[in-house]
């Protein structure tokens, strides 16, 4: 089965853009407190949101239908690890990436949050902290459009 993920995202990333924390271990850590739940492609980088994922995740004012659970005809909120090393940069609104309020963005580390609009939800505070006392660096979160859908094939 293929699987549609948006190109909508919630960046989480920390202060320090040559942070390289193992994406094992940051894996480890969003499964452990429930953000992300289980595996959705060949990968390892996808996941499907976790049972605690709206205890982490604020969603704000009156979000439209947001669907939590893996779709293959549309897209769903998912929790992406990128492979820890491999940067992640957005250097304008020129460029293949749109970053919403921020100007830069630029990092090796990063927790995707897929499908999700702009100002449509922010992290708890609770989740930056943890992922801060995890890896000793402070975490922002930004808004980044991308002009694709990715589609994957699962795990299955």
């Amino acid at each position: 089965m293929a699987l549609k993920f948006s190109g909508k995202w919630l960046v989480l990333y920390p202060v320090v853009p040559d942070l390289v924390v193992v994406q094992d271990q940051l894996i480890g850590l969003l499964t452990e407190i429930g953000l992300a739940g289980d595996l959705l492609d060949n990968s390892g980088a996808y996941f499907a949101t976790g049972k605690q994922f709206l205890s982490h995740i604020c969603f704000l004012g009156c979000s439209p239908a947001i669907e939590l659970e893996p779709q293959s005809d549309q897209v769903f909120c998912y929790v992406q690890v990128p492979e820890s090393g491999q940067p992640l940069s957005v250097l304008s609104t020129g460029n293949a990436f749109k970053v919403r309020r921020k100007s830069v963005l630029s990092a090796r580390t990063a927790v995707i949050i897929g499908n999700i609009y702009e100002s449509e939800a922010v992290p708890e505070s609770a989740l930056l902290a943890g992922l801060e006392a995890a890896t000793g660096s402070v975490w922002r979160y930004a808004y980044v459009s991308t002009a694709d859908v990715v589609t994957a094939t699962t795990a299955d």
